[in-house]
Protein backbone atom coordinates (compact mmCIF):
# COMPACT_ATOMS: atom_id res chain seq x y z
CA UNK A 1 0.00 0.00 0.00
CA UNK A 2 0.93 3.70 -0.91
CA UNK A 3 2.37 4.24 3.21
CA UNK A 4 4.57 1.04 3.26
CA UNK A 5 5.53 2.21 -0.40
CA UNK A 6 6.46 6.12 1.19
CA UNK A 7 8.22 4.43 4.36
CA UNK A 8 10.18 2.27 2.39
CA UNK A 9 11.25 4.74 0.18
CA UNK A 10 12.50 7.23 2.77
CA UNK A 11 14.45 4.57 4.50
CA UNK A 12 16.14 4.19 1.87
CA UNK A 13 16.95 8.04 1.56
CA UNK A 14 17.66 7.96 5.05
CA UNK A 15 20.50 4.88 4.52
CA UNK A 16 22.05 6.86 1.20
CA UNK A 17 22.06 10.21 3.05
CA UNK A 18 24.36 7.89 5.99
CA UNK A 19 26.42 6.99 3.34
CA UNK A 20 26.73 9.90 1.71
CA UNK A 21 27.93 11.60 5.29
CA UNK A 22 30.25 8.74 6.03
CA UNK A 23 31.99 8.86 2.57
CA UNK A 24 35.43 10.66 3.73
CA UNK A 25 36.61 10.84 0.27
CA UNK A 26 33.94 13.34 -0.57
CA UNK A 27 34.29 16.81 0.06
CA UNK A 28 31.34 18.99 2.12
CA UNK A 29 30.35 20.65 -1.48
CA UNK A 30 30.05 17.31 -3.15
CA UNK A 31 28.84 15.70 -0.15
CA UNK A 32 26.18 18.47 0.09
CA UNK A 33 25.57 17.69 -4.43
CA UNK A 34 25.03 14.09 -3.25
CA UNK A 35 22.30 14.73 -0.37
CA UNK A 36 20.66 17.39 -2.66
CA UNK A 37 20.21 14.85 -5.41
CA UNK A 38 19.21 11.95 -2.70
CA UNK A 39 16.68 14.00 -1.27
CA UNK A 40 15.29 14.98 -5.17
CA UNK A 41 15.25 11.54 -5.79
CA UNK A 42 13.41 10.95 -3.48
CA UNK A 43 10.74 13.74 -3.42
CA UNK A 44 10.15 12.00 -7.20
CA UNK A 45 10.02 8.62 -6.11
CA UNK A 46 7.39 9.83 -3.10
CA UNK A 47 5.48 11.74 -6.17
CA UNK A 48 5.41 9.09 -8.54
CA UNK A 49 3.51 6.76 -5.57
CA UNK A 50 1.22 9.21 -4.89
CA UNK A 51 0.19 9.82 -8.76
CA UNK A 52 -0.68 6.05 -9.18
CA UNK A 53 -2.08 5.51 -6.04
CA UNK A 54 -4.06 8.44 -6.97
CA UNK A 55 -4.38 7.18 -10.48
CA UNK A 56 -5.78 3.51 -8.93
CA UNK A 57 -8.32 5.21 -6.84
CA UNK A 58 -9.86 6.70 -9.71
CA UNK A 59 -10.00 3.87 -11.96
CA UNK A 60 -11.38 2.17 -9.22
CA UNK A 61 -14.09 5.04 -8.51
CA UNK A 62 -14.83 5.10 -11.94
CA UNK A 63 -15.43 1.57 -11.97
CA UNK A 64 -18.18 1.54 -9.00
CA UNK A 65 -19.89 3.93 -10.61
CA UNK A 66 -20.18 2.30 -13.94
CA UNK A 67 -21.13 -0.55 -11.81
CA UNK A 68 -23.53 1.23 -9.59
CA UNK A 69 -25.31 2.63 -13.16
CA UNK A 70 -25.33 -1.13 -14.47
CA UNK A 71 -27.09 -1.65 -11.30
CA UNK A 72 -29.67 1.17 -11.53
CA UNK A 73 -30.40 0.01 -15.16
CA UNK A 74 -31.06 -3.52 -14.05
CA UNK A 75 -33.26 -2.42 -10.91
CA UNK A 76 -35.17 -0.93 -13.49
CA UNK A 77 -35.23 -3.76 -16.06
CA UNK A 78 -36.67 -5.50 -13.21
CA UNK A 79 -39.39 -3.37 -11.94
CA UNK A 80 -40.62 -3.17 -15.61
CA UNK A 81 -40.68 -6.76 -15.66
CA UNK A 82 -42.82 -6.88 -12.15
CA UNK A 83 -44.95 -4.00 -13.67
CA UNK A 84 -45.94 -6.41 -16.92
CA UNK A 85 -46.10 -9.16 -14.98
CA UNK A 86 -49.21 -6.72 -13.14
CA UNK A 87 -50.33 -6.00 -16.18
CA UNK A 88 -50.66 -9.91 -16.84
CA UNK A 89 -52.77 -9.96 -13.49
CA UNK A 90 -54.83 -7.42 -14.59
CA UNK A 91 -56.17 -8.79 -18.19
CA UNK A 92 -56.61 -12.30 -16.03
CA UNK A 93 -59.19 -10.33 -14.20
CA UNK A 94 -61.05 -8.74 -17.54
CA UNK A 95 -61.03 -12.04 -19.47
CA UNK A 96 -62.49 -13.59 -16.16
CA UNK A 97 -65.13 -10.45 -15.71
CA UNK A 98 -65.58 -11.22 -19.60
CA UNK A 99 -66.18 -14.54 -19.76
CA UNK A 100 -68.57 -13.86 -17.03
CA UNK A 101 -70.52 -11.14 -18.75
CA UNK A 102 -70.04 -13.52 -22.17
CA UNK A 103 -68.56 -10.63 -23.89
CA UNK A 104 -66.91 -12.79 -26.98
CA UNK A 105 -65.26 -9.03 -28.43
CA UNK A 106 -64.09 -8.70 -24.99
CA UNK A 107 -62.66 -12.12 -24.70
CA UNK A 108 -60.43 -11.97 -28.00
CA UNK A 109 -59.67 -8.47 -27.35
CA UNK A 110 -58.48 -9.35 -23.86
CA UNK A 111 -56.76 -12.67 -24.88
CA UNK A 112 -54.48 -11.34 -27.29
CA UNK A 113 -53.45 -8.58 -24.60
CA UNK A 114 -52.84 -11.54 -22.55
CA UNK A 115 -50.72 -13.52 -25.03
CA UNK A 116 -48.62 -10.33 -25.80
CA UNK A 117 -47.91 -9.42 -22.03
CA UNK A 118 -46.61 -12.68 -21.60
CA UNK A 119 -44.62 -12.72 -24.48
CA UNK A 120 -43.17 -9.49 -23.55
CA UNK A 121 -42.75 -10.36 -20.09
CA UNK A 122 -41.27 -14.16 -21.04
CA UNK A 123 -38.48 -12.61 -23.79
CA UNK A 124 -37.08 -10.16 -21.02
CA UNK A 125 -36.74 -12.84 -18.57
CA UNK A 126 -35.03 -14.67 -20.74
CA UNK A 127 -32.21 -11.45 -20.10
CA UNK A 128 -32.08 -12.44 -16.51
CA UNK A 129 -29.22 -14.55 -16.70
CA UNK A 130 -27.18 -12.06 -18.25
CA UNK A 131 -28.43 -9.07 -15.32
CA UNK A 132 -27.36 -12.37 -12.78
CA UNK A 133 -24.23 -12.11 -14.29
CA UNK A 134 -23.73 -9.00 -14.13
CA UNK A 135 -24.52 -8.59 -10.54
CA UNK A 136 -21.85 -11.24 -9.94
CA UNK A 137 -19.46 -9.15 -11.02
CA UNK A 138 -20.80 -5.72 -9.16
CA UNK A 139 -20.89 -8.50 -5.75
CA UNK A 140 -17.00 -9.22 -6.11
CA UNK A 141 -15.95 -5.70 -7.09
CA UNK A 142 -18.42 -3.79 -4.00
CA UNK A 143 -16.49 -2.95 -0.98
CA UNK A 144 -20.19 -1.66 0.89
CA UNK A 145 -21.18 -4.67 2.81
CA UNK A 146 -24.81 -3.45 1.94
CA UNK A 147 -24.60 -2.74 -1.29
CA UNK A 148 -23.52 -6.13 -1.67
CA UNK A 149 -26.99 -7.88 0.85
CA UNK A 150 -29.59 -5.54 -1.62
CA UNK A 151 -27.23 -6.81 -4.82
CA UNK A 152 -27.77 -10.79 -3.55
CA UNK A 153 -31.23 -9.91 -2.50
CA UNK A 154 -31.55 -8.10 -6.11
CA UNK A 155 -29.80 -11.51 -7.74
CA UNK A 156 -32.28 -14.04 -5.85
CA UNK A 157 -34.95 -12.35 -6.98
CA UNK A 158 -33.77 -12.62 -10.70
CA UNK A 159 -33.03 -16.34 -10.22
CA UNK A 160 -37.11 -16.62 -9.35
CA UNK A 161 -37.90 -14.58 -12.60
CA UNK A 162 -34.95 -16.66 -14.84
CA UNK A 163 -37.00 -19.90 -13.23
CA UNK A 164 -40.20 -19.05 -13.75
CA UNK A 165 -38.89 -17.94 -17.67
CA UNK A 166 -38.04 -21.42 -17.79
CA UNK A 167 -41.29 -22.82 -16.63
CA UNK A 168 -43.47 -21.20 -19.13
CA UNK A 169 -40.45 -22.06 -22.10
CA UNK A 170 -41.10 -25.19 -21.27
CA UNK A 171 -45.22 -25.05 -21.42
CA UNK A 172 -45.02 -23.19 -24.56
CA UNK A 173 -42.76 -26.47 -26.31
CA UNK A 174 -45.40 -28.89 -24.88
CA UNK A 175 -48.18 -26.54 -25.78
CA UNK A 176 -46.48 -26.54 -29.74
Amino acid sequence: DLKNQLDKIEQDKQEQLDKIEQDSSMTEQEKQEAMDKVEQEATDKKEDAVKDAQDKFEENAKQEQEDREEIADNMQEATDKSDASEEVKENMKDLADAIEKGDKEKIEETLDKIEEDLKNSTDQAKDSQDMADILDEALKNSPDSDMKDALEDFKQDLEKVDDKAERDDTKEEVND
